[in-house]
C-alpha cells in the first residue's frame, strides 16, 4: 500500500504514491476522491501551506493533519488492489509519525473494488468509499506514544474478493501532526 521510511523527499514520495493514493475532503466534495498528485497541484504544489506530504521528520509520508479542518470529514483511498481467493486473516502494519499529546482513532475500512479492468476497479472503489459500502471495517486506535513505531491490526474472516483500503476519522486539532509512513498487509 504505502511506505515512505526510506525515502529522501517529498518529490519521491509523489513520484511513487501520487497515483495510487486517493484523498478525499468534504469541503471538496463535488470533486470526490482525487489523486494525491492533483490534490497537490490543486493547492499549489509540494511546498504549499495546504502540502499533502510530511517533511523529514514524518519521513514524507502522507500528511493529513495540515488539510483536515476540524469541521471537514477526510479520507484517504489506496488503490493498490488486494485480490484474495479465498476467505482469510489479514494483518495489517500501520507506522505513523503523530504529535506526542495526541490519540488518533482512525476508522479502517475494505472497500469492494471488483471490476474487469483497473479503471472499472477504481470506479468501483470511489464510489462504494463515497456511498459508504464497506465490507469491514474496524477503528485503530493511534497513541501518540507509538509516534513512528509499527501499530499491528489483525482483521478475521476477512471475506474472498477484490479491495481497495479506506481509511476515514480525521480531523485537524491545533498544533497537531499526522502523518502515515507505512501501510502493508499480509493475507494468510
Amino acid at each position: 500500500m504505502i511506505d515512505t521510511n526510506s525515502f529522501t523527499t517529498k518529490q519521491e514520495t509523489l513520484d511513487t504514491y501520487g497515483s495510487s493514493v486517493y484523498l478525499y475532503e468534504s469541503s471538496a466534495s463535488d470533486s470526490g476522491f482525487i489523486p494525491l498528485v492533483d490534490m497537490i497541484t490543486k493547492w499549489g504544489g509540494l511546498d504549499s501551506q495546504n502540502n499533502y506530504i510530511g517533511g523529514s521528520t514524518e519521513k514524507y509520508g502522507i500528511y493529513v493533519s495540515n488539510w483536515a479542518e476540524q469541521s471537514v470529514q477526510t479520507e484517504i483511498l489506496f488503490t493498490d488492489f488486494l485480490e484474495l481467493t479465498n476467505a482469510s486473516t489479514m494483518l495489517i502494519t500501520l507506522n505513523a509519525y503523530i504529535s506526542s499529546w495526541m490519540n488518533y482513532t482512525p476508522v479502517l475500512s475494505l472497500v469492494d473494488a471488483s471490476g474487469n479492468t483497473d479503471e472499472e476497479k477504481l470506479e468501483n472503489a470511489k464510489n462504494n468509499a463515497l456511498n459508504r459500502n464497506f465490507i469491514l471495517s474496524t477503528t485503530v486506535s493511534v497513541p501518540g506514544t507509538m509516534s513512528l513505531n509499527d501499530i499491528l491490526i489483525l482483521i478475521n474472516n476477512v471475506p474472498a474478493g477484490s479491495y481497495a483500503i479506506h481509511i476515514s476519522g480525521h480531523t485537524k486539532a491545533d498544533n497537531s501532526g499526522f502523518t502515515y509512513n507505512k501501510l502493508n498487509l499480509l493475507c494468510f
